[in-house]
């Protein structure tokens, strides 16, 4: 079977380019596709003819000369309906197949669009949609059974268009965070698996092998991972493949199991920059939440990171999240909370603040018992809290210590 694995043509009056990952969505700067790039690496492995094909740096005239039977393409929900309507434009009759994103929202995708879509385990569902089983449901974690992510899929003359490059490490998270479209999530298998260390290893010097032969440098990268922390054991061997030759990248940590040493050794493999999600700083929301530390935890982890920073020059910042029903009390103890991390002696803390939105398939909309709305200027329903408490004095503390970098919105 010919099978097209397209990345949608720019979108917007801005004409911007749409990024979709299993957790990972927004717009803007063009980055190459992790999860439609194994997608097609996983077809290709399987035996099926398969190209990769990037729309918003080719003409559709591309698309065409490949003679493709299937094009399949990713819906982020934010922008479903714009990348929808231009990629049902382009592919005219060839037949579809949807990469749900975030997965929540698969059932949306097949009543709207008429077509077959892979939302959980997007690799291993795929497969069996192309053999004609296709089947509804949840799949099991599949990410120490996937092959090689191929970049060699990707043509020559699309290295130059992209800032970066995703590769997608893990799936899923060891923890239950409410507003997880991954492990919170009720929609998709919860269970965390990291690839193989050296699998990851082999792949990122192939990139690098590809990148520096186009470019004459690599690209920077981005490791995409629930809590690429959470395991010594992955560090350790992730430390061993590749410290003799690093590759600088950038990934999340997590505050519950973050230590100097997985700093230090992920430093040695290449890491430069990294995010926190702290969310709160208060325990009672943090509960709410169901994150999996405490205020005092998460002071601990600031610190470790400040003392890499200062160390290393490794660069960090943190993610606050509000509207997830807290009360004007609470809001106060978080806001009492921001001077007690200054008084703990944090002095570099870098904070995006944003409202939560409550995502379908997350635990936090179903559990939900306070009026929505949806965030403004959104044609597609990305409800908040509709009447949060203030959060003035949060911000002016932030503010206070040029703590707060960004205020916007979540994904």
């Amino acid at each position: 079977m010919r099978i097209a694995f397209c990345s949608p043509p720019l979108i917007g009056r801005r004409q911007k380019s749409v990024e979709a990952e299993d957790c990972c969505w927004g717009i803007g700067a063009r980055v190459l596709p992790a999860m439609l790039l194994a997608c097609a690496s996983e077809a290709r492995q399987a035996g099926h003819d398969v190209a990769f094909t990037d729309l918003s740096i080719d003409r559709s005239a591309v698309l065409y000369e490949f003679k493709p039977d299937i094009v399949v393409h990713s819906l982020a929900w934010q922008w479903h309906h714009a990348v929808n309507d231009a990629m049902a434009r382009i592919c005219g009759g060839i037949k579809r197949i949807i990469l749900a994103v975030p997965p929540g929202y698969a059932q949306h995708y097949v009543e709207d669009m008429g077509c077959p879509v892979a939302y959980t385990e997007p690799e291993k569902s795929l497969l069996d949609i192309l053999a004609g089983e296709l089947r509804q449901g949840i799949y099991p974690n599949c990410m120490t059974d996937l092959g090689p992510t191929d970049f060699a899929l990707v043509p020559d003359r699309y290295w130059p268009h992209y800032a970066a490059v995703i590769y997608q490490v893990g799936r899923g998270c060891p923890y239950r965070c409410k507003f997880c479209v991954w492990g919170g999530s009720f929609v998709t298998d919860p269970t965390f698996r990291l690839r193989p260390a050296q699998l990851v290893a082999d792949n990122l010097c192939q990139l690098r092998e590809i990148t520096v032969k186009a470019l004459g440098r690599p690209l920077p990268v981005y490791l995409l991972a629930g809590q690429l922390t959470a395991s010594q054991r992955w560090v350790d061997q992730f430390h061993a493949a590749m410290a003799f030759e690093p590759y600088k990248f950038q990934s999340p940590v997590n505050l519950q199991d973050l230590t100097a040493e997985k700093l230090r050794l992920l430093h040695e493999c290449g890491l430069v920059s990294t995010s926190v999600g702290l969310e709160a700083t208060a325990d009672p929301i943090l509960k709410r939440m169901g994150k999996p530390f405490t205020f005092e935890r998460a002071t601990h982890g600031l610190l470790t990171l400040q003392e890499a920073g200062q160390a290393y020059g490794l660069k960090w910042r943190a993610h606050v999240r509000y509207g997830v029903g807290e009360t004007a009390e609470e809001v106060q103890e978080a806001t009492e909370n921001v001077h007690k991390l200054r008084q703990a002696g944090l002095r570099r803390l870098r904070v995006d603040l944003a409202r939560m939105v409550h995502y379908e398939g997350t635990h936090l909309r179903a559990e939900a018992n306070y009026e929505l709305a949806n965030l403004p200027k959104r044609t597609e329903y990305c409800p908040v809290m509709a009447h949060p408490p203030d959060y003035g004095a949060f911000k002016d503390a932030l503010r206070a210590y040029d703590w707060l970098a960004y205020e916007g919105e979540r994904k």
